[in-house]
């Protein structure tokens, strides 16, 4: 799976890679009882993206 996370006030991307499990039951399941299901991520590469063509974002002056 990939994540693409953007900070539209300067323009900076980082792209994390990785796989996802779900798990509704067992060890992991239990660290979270008061969930349905928990999703695992295990992170397999972080990189920084080219902030190029991410707009930049100015709050609303009202």
């Amino acid at each position: 799976m990939g994540i693409l996370l953007i900070d539209f006030n300067d323009g900076g991307r980082l792209r994390i890679n990785g796989r996802a499990s779900v798990h509704d039951n067992g060890v992991i399941k239990e660290l979270f009882p008061d969930h349905p299901r928990v999703i695992l991520v295990e992170v397999e590469q972080v990189v920084p993206n080219c902030a190029e063509h991410v707009p930049r974002l100015v709050p609303l002056v009202e």
